[in-house]
């Protein structure tokens, strides 16, 4: 199999709410779409740097991945690249792609594979693969909104929801977990997200403030993660990996008393096979791997439905309820959570319905 064509498409797609990043308010999400095609197997892939998250941002990536097709147009694809032990790093890891162009090419490069063997992207990953994937609800919401967030977890049926915190004072995210956790009864599974945000005394006022709130884990809570082994050992919180992955490497992720899970976003990882590395790495080591979204839209969205199916268990709810910032979708087939779940065949439809008419295609420099 060659890659006979290698296009590449821009969007830039409106949010139905701001994304604060960094300080900075985003009104809307910008990136670029890959396909490949072989005869009449085709793949697509994303490529969208999350600002003040990604080392890139959209216009370094546009000038590496048309460097990658000058190069790679026309060439052969290795063979076993889907089991996903190396292939890529042999084939292209000298050409030290960026985290967000690694991702959308290998995810291209993988579906016009599954598409020659008749399968879907997660059945090539897996000989039994899930039928779907669970999504964790993630509730952003202002305080005066919270009644109306938590009114959409229970009625989407939602058994996992994500609790931002860390924009506010200590006291104000102690009320709103100790709110959504009494408005949903128990009933529904905690994560909380800080970014970073806190001091390490801000960090154990909070663990204190919230005792007796059971939750699955707070993905990093510290400013300085260095010392979240100690945090760990002074409250007792469950530990997430987020940010912190980025500059490990799978053979050097260590687990610390505390420590439940890794967060694996393959858009700021770098790429399907590097996920899958710390996917084994976390298993090996008793951690759960959460596969989750750096706000993609439908199309890497898709694929990380595929992943989650194939890598992780049916059991471990995603992070795509980023989904519905999104009013507008460059497909046909629209992505949808239902029943807080997202099903294997329409995340396949979804990444074979690309409408070019809402695209702009980027020509060769």
């Amino acid at each position: 199999m060659d890659i006979e064509q290698f296009d590449i498409y821009a969007y830039r797609l409106p949010l139905n709410r701001p994304l604060v990043f960094g300080g900075t308010s985003h009104s809307q999400r910008e990136g670029l779409l890959v396909r490949l095609a072989s005869g009449d197997c085709f793949g697509w892939g994303e490529i969208a740097p999350l600002p003040s998250f990604s080392t890139e941002d959209i216009a370094v990536a546009t000038d590496a991945v048309q460097r990658l097709r000058f190069l790679l147009r026309g060439q052969p694809v290795p063979d076993n690249l889907e089991e996903l032990s190396g292939g890529f790093d042999r084939w292209i890891g000298k050409q030290a792609l960026l985290p967000s162009v690694r991702f959308g090419f290998e995810c291209a490069v993988l579906m016009m594979i599954a598409g020659s063997r008749g399968l879907s992207l997660a059945g090539l990953l897996s000989d039994h693969p899930h039928g779907y994937a669970a999504v964790n609800g993630l509730i952003t919401a202002d305080d005066d909104q919270l009644s109306e967030e938590l009114i959409r977890i229970r009625d989407e049926q939602y058994r996992t929801v994500k609790i931002k915190v860390g924009s506010a004072s200590i006291e104000q995210d102690i009320v709103r977990v100790r709110t959504v956790a009494a408005g949903l009864g128990g009933q529904v599974a905690l994560r909380l997200d800080a970014n970073r945000a806190w001091e390490f005394d801000d960090a154990i006022r909070f663990a204190d403030g919230i005792s007796g709130v059971p939750i699955v884990y707070v993905e990093e809570p510290l400013a300085d993660p260095s010392r979240l082994p100690e945090l760990s050992a002074r409250t007792s919180l469950p530990i997430a990996l987020d940010e912190s992955m980025c500059s490990l490497d799978p053979e050097t992720l260590n687990p610390f008393d505390g420590l439940a899970a890794v967060i694996l976003k393959p858009m700021l990882l770098g790429g399907v096979e590097r996920a899958m590395r710390f996917a084994r790495r976390a298993i090996g080591l008793g951690l759960t791997p959460v596969v989750s979204s750096a706000v993609e839209s439908t199309v890497g969205s898709a694929a990380l439905v595929h992943l989650a199916a194939a890598l992780t268990s049916e059991s471990i709810p995603i992070g795509l309820d980023t989904l519905r910032w999104f009013d507008r979708q460059p497909v046909g087939f629209p992505l949808r959570i239902r029943n807080a779940r997202l099903q294997i065949e329409d995340a396949t439809a979804a990444m074979t319905s690309v409408e070019l008419n809402q695209l702009r295609e980027v020509c060769d420099v």
